[in-house]
């Protein structure tokens, strides 16, 4: 089950950010404005995938299926 710190960390993953880039942000709304712009900058391809085929996921990699944790 995904949590909140790894939906934080797939998305800047997506935005092609590091941790250190937020870390030089102070405050809570500044990381996340820079999240936002670099998202909508980025260039990612969205692929629908069945409620199955996610589950299938599981067995070849955690980090497929939820991203670096």
């Amino acid at each position: 089950m995904l949590d909140e710190s790894s939906v934080w960390n797939e998305l800047l993953e997506l935005a092609d950010l590091e941790k250190s880039d937020m870390k030089r942000l102070k405050k809570n709304e500044e990381k996340i404005e820079k999240l936002y712009d670099e998202l909508l900058e980025a260039d990612v391809e969205e692929e629908s995938k069945t409620y199955k085929e996610m589950c299938d996921l599981k067995g070849e990699s955690s980090k497929q299926l939820m991203g670096a944790v």
